[in-house]
């Protein structure tokens, strides 16, 4: 497997930028055929929403406390979620190879795999995995979560270099309810991006359309309100699979006109825009900053 780092790509001002190829782009997605290949052949499942939450450094149990009251939180569908504490190679391998639709690691990664209290794992010496999406929160995670990819994962998020705890927990909660929203690996992660410059640090792997989640109105929309120049509201939905680039949609608090799914720009009007954070769903973006609350929210 090949992780070295090219040089940075120019900003395109696309909603997506992906990278195919040897090698890894900061600020980009890393597509794999065998993430693509692995969505296909994959069964449609009537089971409940499977998220299995691993922390394997006793050390970082906040960030594992923190998202384990996030996946499902007020779902309207089956959710199951499972957490597990200090596994070993053993135990880490039969978690990996049974079927989650979800799989957040929390612990650590050096060059020989996942750390386990009795040794190391590493995801190429597994020959199938059951994990469908991950975040692997570690340091330099990237090469084993390609090993997963290879061996069955359709898509994923890692690490491209070393992270800061207290960074990482902000990124796995963040990342976590971003998910939980409805919103794919692709989405979720580029939001998260716009945060910090640490956040830069993570990427996606595989296939980053991957979600775990729907909203209510079947469209994730994140609500960006700029208030640099009196107050703008932008309405950027977020394409899934079930609602791609292209979908008709209306934004139902601001305008009678409907708009095909891209960046939207419907309101300057203050009146409304307090409609809109009053109607609308979470997160709100005011400038740079997340807002899960609308109560916390003042313009």
């Amino acid at each position: 497997m090949d992780g070295s780092f090219s040089a940075e790509i120019t900003s395109t001002g696309s909603s997506e930028t992906a990278w195919v190829g040897q090698g890894i782009l900061p600020k980009t997605s890393k597509l794999t055929v065998d993430g693509f290949e692995n969505r296909i052949e994959r069964s449609p499942t009537t089971d409940d929403i499977s998220v299995t939450i691993v922390c394997n450094d006793s050390s970082m149990t906040e960030e594992q406390t923190s998202i384990a009251d996030i996946y499902g939180k007020e779902a309207s569908y089956p959710f199951e979620t499972s957490i597990e504490h200090n596994l070993t190679t053993d135990e880490l391998e039969t978690t990996l190879t049974t079927h989650t639709d979800f799989f957040h690691y929390v612990g650590h990664v050096d060059e020989t795999g996942f750390e386990c209290n009795d040794g190391t794992l590493d995801a190429d010496s597994l020959d199938s995995v059951g994990v469908d999406a991950f975040l692997l929160n570690a340091c330099q995670s990237y090469e084993q979560g390609l090993g997963l990819i290879e061996a069955g994962a359709i898509g994923g998020i890692v690490t491209l270099s070393d992270v800061l705890n207290g960074e990482a927990i902000t990124m796995g909660k963040t990342i976590a309810r971003l998910l939980n929203s409805g919103y794919d690996l692709y989405s979720a992660t580029n939001i998260a991006h716009e945060r910090s410059k640490m956040a830069e640090r993570y990427t996606t792997l595989g296939d980053g359309g991957v979600t775990i989640a729907q909203t209510d109105s079947g469209t994730p929309i994140l609500s960006h309100i700029q208030t640099k120049n009196g107050h703008d509201l932008i309405i950027n939905p977020q394409p899934t699979t079930e609602s791609s680039m292209g979908t008709m949609m209306k934004p139902y608090t601001v305008s009678d006109e409907y708009y095909l799914l891209s960046k939207i720009t419907p309101s300057r009007d203050p009146d409304e825009i307090e409609n809109h954070i009053a109607q609308g769903e979470g997160p709100f973006q005011i400038d740079s900053e997340l807002y899960w609350d609308r109560d916390d929210i003042s313009l």
